[in-house]
C-alpha cells in the first residue's frame, strides 16, 4: 500500500513539476513581452521628448519675443489697414455719389442744350420782331401826340386811331408785321410786342449763359472725378499692398502659433501615454501619471478618484481602471496652468491674434523633465516587479527539476521495491517551492502591475498600434507554484 501511495505521489509530483516548468517558461515569455514593449514605448517617448526640446521648445524660445513684437506690428498694421479700408469705402461711396451727380448734371446740361436749340427759332423770331418794330417807333410818338392833342390834326384823318389804321398798319404790314384788326391801342400793343420780344431774347440769353456756366461746372466736375478716381485707384493699390503685407505677416506669425499648438498637442500625447501604473486587482498606484507630476509642481489639485473599480466584466477585464473623465479634467487643469502670465497673473494674449495665448516654455521644459522622471521611475518599477517574478520562476524551476528527479526515483522505487523514495530531492524541491511562494507573497505575485500586450489572435505584440488588448500576467505562475509547493510537501510527508 505504501509503495502504491509512493507511486501515486511521485506521478503527481512529476506532473506538478512539468506544469510548473511550463508556467515558468510562460512567465519568462510574459516578462520578456512586458520588457520589450515598455522598452519600445520608452524609446519612442524619449525620441519624442528630445525632438520636442530641439524642434519645439528651443526654436519657440528663440522666436517668442520676435513673435510678440511681430504681433504688435501686425496689430498696428491691421488697425491701419482697417482704417484705410474704411476711408477707401467712404471714398468709393463719395466717388459714386459724385459720379451720379455728374451724370445727372450732364443729363441736365444735355437737356439745356436741347432747350437752347429748341428756343433758337423763338429767339430769332423775337429778334426779328424787335427789328420790325424799331421803324414804327417814330409813328408811335406821332400817334401819342395826335391822340393827346399836342399835335395838330394830320391831313385826311380825324383821329389818331384812323391815322393808325390808315397809315401805320399798312406800313407795319409792309415791314412784315401783321397787326391784328382788334388792336385799338397802338402804344399798348407796341409795349406788349417789345416786352414779349425782349423776354424771348432774355430767356434765350439767360439760358445760354447758364449753359455755359453748367458746361464749365461739368468740366470741373469731370476733372475732380478723374482726380478722385486716380486717388481711389491709388488707395486700392495701397490697400492691396497692405493686405499682402498683412497676409505675409500673418503667415509668419502662424508658423510660431502652429508650433505652440503642436507643442500643446504633444503635451496631451505624453499625458495619454504616461498614465498611472497600478496593481491589476487592487488598484493601488505605484507610479504617478505625468499630469500628476506636473500637478504637484504647479499646485493643481489632484482628484482622488483617478483609479476606480471596473464595472465591465470579461475574461481580460481588470478589477480597476483609469477614470477617463477625471483624468481628462486633470490634464486640462494642468495644461491651463502652463500658459505664460504677466505680472498681474493674467495670461499673455498676443495683440491682434484673436485671443491667442502663449505657453510658458519654461514650464514646458519642466514637463519634459518630469516625463523623463516618469520613465525612470517606471523602469525601476518594472525592474522591481520583473526581478521578483524571475526569482520566483528561478526557485520554482529548480524545484521542478529536483521534483521531477525525486518523482522518477520514487516511481522507480515504488515499482521495483528497491527502497529508494527520492526523499532528498523531494525535500529540497519542497523547500524551494515554499521559498518561491514566500518570495512571491513578498513581491506581490497575486496582484502584479504590468500585463502583456497581445493582438486579436492572442499573440504577443510590441507596438501599441498593433495591440488589441492587455492580458493579466501571473495567474498561471501563481497556480503553478502553489500546486508545486503543496504536491512537493505531500510527497515529502508521504
Amino acid at each position: 500500500m505504501k509503495r502504491v501511495l509512493l507511486m501515486v505521489c511521485s506521478i503527481c509530483l512529476v506532473l506538478a513539476c512539468v506544469f510548473g516548468l511550463f508556467a515558468c517558461v510562460a512567465c519568462v515569455q510574459d516578462i520578456q513581452n512586458v520588457k520589450e514593449y515598455k522598452t519600445s514605448d520608452t524609446n519612442t517617448a524619449m525620441e519624442g521628448i528630445e525632438f520636442a526640446r530641439e524642434n519645439g521648445i528651443k526654436p519657440l524660445k528663440e522666436n517668442q519675443q520676435a513673435y510678440l513684437d511681430g504681433a504688435d506690428t501686425f496689430s498696428d498694421g491691421l488697425a491701419a489697414y482697417n482704417e484705410g479700408a474704411a476711408k477707401l469705402a467712404a471714398g468709393e461711396k463719395a466717388y459714386a455719389e459724385g459720379k451720379k451727380a455728374y451724370e445727372e448734371g450732364k443729363k441736365a446740361y444735355e437737356e439745356g442744350k436741347q432747350k437752347i436749340a429748341d428756343n433758337t427759332q423763338a429767339y430769332n423770331e423775337g429778334k426779328a420782331m424787335l427789328e420790325k418794330i424799331e421803324p414804327l417807333m417814330p409813328y408811335l410818338d406821332q400817334y401819342i401826340q395826335f391822340r393827346d392833342g399836342s399835335l395838330a390834326k394830320l391831313p385826311g384823318f380825324d383821329s389818331a386811331q384812323l391815322w393808325f389804321v390808315g397809315v401805320v398798319r399798312p406800313l407795319a404790314k409792309n415791314l412784315g408785321l401783321e397787326i391784328p384788326e382788334d388792336v385799338t391801342d397802338f402804344p399798348a400793343y407796341m409795349q406788349q410786342m417789345v416786352a414779349e420780344g425782349k423776354a424771348k431774347l432774355k430767356e434765350y440769353e439767360d439760358g445760354l449763359k447758364q449753359l455755359q456756366e453748367a458746361e464749365k461746372m461739368l468740366a470741373d466736375a469731370e476733372k475732380q472725378l478723374a482726380e478722385g478716381k486716380a486717388q481711389l485707384d491709388k488707395g486700392r493699390n495701397d490697400l492691396a499692398a497692405g493686405g499682402a503685407q498683412l497676409a505675409e505677416g500673418d503667415a509668419q506669425l502662424n508658423v510660431f502659433e502652429q508650433g505652440e499648438v503642436t507643442l500643446a498637442e504633444g503635451i496631451y500625447t505624453l499625458f495619454h501615454g504616461m498614465v498611472p501604473c497600478y496593481h491589476w486587482y487592487s488598484g493601488e498606484e505605484t507610479i504617478m501619471s505625468l499630469p500628476e507630476y506636473m500637478a504637484k509642481e504647479l499646485n493643481v489639485a489632484i482628484p482622488d478618484n483617478l483609479i476606480i473599480k471596473n464595472t465591465a466584466t470579461g475574461e481580460n477585464a481588470p478589477a480597476y481602471v483609469l477614470n477617463e473623465e477625471a483624468y481628462a479634467k486633470l490634464c486640462d487643469d494642468v495644461v491651463a496652468q502652463m500658459y505664460l502670465v504677466d505680472e498681474n497673473g493674467e495670461k499673455v494674449v498676443a495683440p491682434g491674434r484673436e485671443g491667442f495665448t502663449l505657453l510658458d516654455l519654461d514650464k514646458c521644459s519642466v514637463l519634459f523633465d518630469k516625463a523623463e522622471q516618469y520613465i525612470v521611475d517606471q523602469e525601476a518599477d518594472i525592474t522591481k516587479e520583473a526581478t521578483g517574478r524571475i526569482v520566483v520562476c528561478g526557485l520554482a524551476a529548480v524545484a521542478c527539476i529536483l521534483g521531477i528527479v525525486a518523482g522518477i526515483i520514487g516511481l522507480v522505487g515504488g515499482i521495483s521495491g528497491n527502497g529508494k523514495t527520492g526523499f532528498g530531492c523531494g525535500l529540497v524541491s519542497a523547500i524551494l517551492a515554499v521559498a518561491a511562494n514566500v518570495v512571491g507573497l513578498i513581491t506581490g505575485y497575486t496582484n502584479y502591475i504590468y500585463p502583456t500586450r497581445v493582438n486579436a489572435a492572442g499573440n504577443f505584440v510590441i507596438k501599441f498600434e498593433d495591440m488589441d488588448h492587455y492580458v493579466y500576467s501571473g495567474s498561471l505562475q501563481l497556480k503553478a507554484v502553489i500546486i508545486l509547493a503543496v504536491v512537493a510537501d505531500v510527497f515529502v510527508i508521504v
